[in-house]
Order: structure tokens, then C-alpha cells, then sequence
């Protein structure tokens, strides 16, 4: 479990590390209100995602479908 903590956290900084700047997507959403309900949608869908797409990977690992290498603790 630790192992799986430090690598869904390795992926998940390099994802936002290459997501644009906070004030420029405030400048490019506006003020309209509709941007905020879509963000607050993607944010419940968000981890459950991310939930499934880590089970198919586990799964994917398992069956050697994709390859993985593994540091011990």
C-alpha cells in the first residue's frame, strides 16, 4: 500500500506540473458561473476515475500486460 501511495502521488504531481497557471485559466474561464458547476462536477468524477483507471492498471500489471518495476521498502 505504501509502495502504491508513493506512485499515484509521483503521477499525480507530474499531471500538475504540466497544467497551465491558475490566473490564466481564471482569465480564459470568466465570470459566468457555468465554469464553476463543471469544475465542481469534474471534481466529484475525478477520483472515482482515477479509482477505476488504478484498478485497470493493477489488473494490466497482473496479467503482465504492462510491465512494472518495483523498488522494495
Amino acid at each position: 500500500m505504501k509502495r502504491d501511495r508513493k506512485y499515484y502521488g509521483m503521477a499525480l504531481a507530474r499531471a500538475h506540473a504540466t497544467t497551465g497557471s491558475a490566473s490564466a485559466i481564471t482569465g480564459d474561464v470568466g465570470n459566468s458561473g457555468k465554469d464553476d458547476e463543471s469544475f465542481g462536477r469534474f471534481g466529484v468524477a475525478y477520483p472515482e476515475q482515477t479509482v477505476r483507471d488504478h484498478k485497470s492498471l493493477v489488473e494490466a500489471i497482473d496479467k503482465d500486460v504492462v510491465p512494472a518495476r518495483f523498488e522494495t521498502d
